[in-house]
């Protein structure tokens, strides 16, 4: 009964498999970046490409124009850093009481038309810890499932002072 339960099993799960492996995985392309009524979308591509060479093109540039330069070499150093987290440690860091409340903070400044926004948060981290490149910001980026992912500047500036930055944020998860 055992061996039939399995072969069943298998059988249906194959079909699931396929999709699975064959549907490309849906990223975030631009990064739209909201302070106030003002809006501005940045392709993904250019982010990365600043990330890795340091001089920014196209949109990016037009909106780092704007951005005094000690800032922009802070943005660079951010998406630059990686932490030495992997997929199982971030996990549980996912579903301890600390890493859920820091989800919870984070949602409402990622800004999505659906109520995913924690779920979406939380499989952008385990992607991006996953990835070959390994869990930072650019990776985070990159991992966002939706096309494109909507950041509400005043929210997130907000948050940083209340938890006193990222670190802090970060920290408290971490147990620092």
């Amino acid at each position: 009964m055992l061996h039939r339960l399995s072969r069943w099993f298998l059988l249906l799960s194959l079909p699931v498999g396929i999709l699975t492996t064959t549907l490309p995985a849906r990223s975030a392309q631009n990064l739209s970046l909201v302070y106030g009524p003002f809006q501005r979308s940045v392709p993904m591509s250019e982010v990365s490409s600043f990330a890795e060479t340091g001089q920014a093109t196209g949109r990016l540039q037009a909106l780092l124009r704007l951005v005094p330069q000690n800032e922009q070499e802070e943005l660079l150093k951010a998406l630059r850093l990686k932490l030495p987290i992997g997929v199982v440690q971030v996990n549980k860091l996912l579903n301890s009481p600390i890493g859920k409340q820091v989800v919870e903070k984070v949602s409402p400044v990622i800004l999505r038309r659906d109520k995913a926004g924690t779920f979406a948060i939380s499989g952008a981290l385990l992607t991006a810890a996953g990835s070959k490149d390994g869990l930072g910001l650019l990776s985070f980026l990159e991992s966002y499932p939706a096309e494109t992912m909507t950041v509400d500047l005043r929210g997130l500036s907000k948050l940083f002072s209340q938890t006193e930055g990222l670190g802090a944020l970060l920290g408290g998860a971490l147990g620092r």
